[in-house]
């Protein structure tokens, strides 16, 4: 019987649960003031380096014994979502707070979605992240507390990318509370996180 726990794909995924849980720590230190943004920056680019090679070998590794050649795993990775823009919009202020790539959607073609978002996110109910097919491409929201990140695709997005997009904004939310609660967003953010899910979901692909 194989031992699971042991095996090479479930020490991966535990490694990664070890990452998750120092990036949501540096966020948490940036946010009471214990880090400076040089230093949260750095070391969440590093440990999210980490995550993403641990992630990739995890996704081959559970690959290989279904079946798949080479030649299938290749076509799999051509088709999954490739991340091309992203924006931030903030819930209070009604407006977007940063643009990552070349972020053209309309406002209007998205209105009711941040709306809707929004106002549930005033309650508190739970906001699992949404996807919607936008001409050729793909729109991943994911909502928190004080903010929503949408992302363009130019295919659907796999569950791996999805759960990629909701830690780092998650931790963008801890480590910016403090400024993201206010009306107006003023001052400098703590935002390694969008040019840095650019380039790591790019290079899963």
């Amino acid at each position: 019987m194989t031992n699971h726990s042991s095996s090479p794909s479930a020490a991966a995924e535990a490694l990664i649960a070890q990452l998750r849980k120092k990036l949501r720590n540096l966020a948490t230190e940036f946010a009471n003031g214990d880090i400076n943004r040089e230093q949260f920056q750095t070391l969440y680019e590093r440990y999210q380096s980490q995550i993403n090679l641990a992630a990739l070998a995890a996704d081959e590794l559970a690959a290989r014994p279904a079946g798949n050649t080479d030649e299938t795993i290749a076509i799999r990775r051509n088709l999954e979502g490739k991340a091309l823009a992203m924006a931030v919009y903030h819930y209070r202020s009604q407006r977007f707070i940063e643009q990552v790539g070349n972020f053209e959607v309309p406002y209007a073609a998205i209105r009711d979605i941040l709306h809707d978002i929004a106002e549930r996110a005033a309650v508190d109910e739970p906001l699992e992240p949404q996807t919607h097919p936008y001409g050729e491409r793909y729109l991943l929201f994911v909502a928190g507390k004080y903010t929503v990140s949408i992302m363009v695709f130019s295919h659907e997005p796999v569950v791996r990318q999805i759960a990629t997009v909701q830690n780092m904004h998650a931790d963008f939310e801890v480590a910016n509370a403090a400024v993201l609660q206010r009306a107006q967003v003023t001052g400098d953010l703590a935002v390694p996180f969008f040019a840095l899910v650019m380039r790591s979901l790019r290079k899963r692909m």
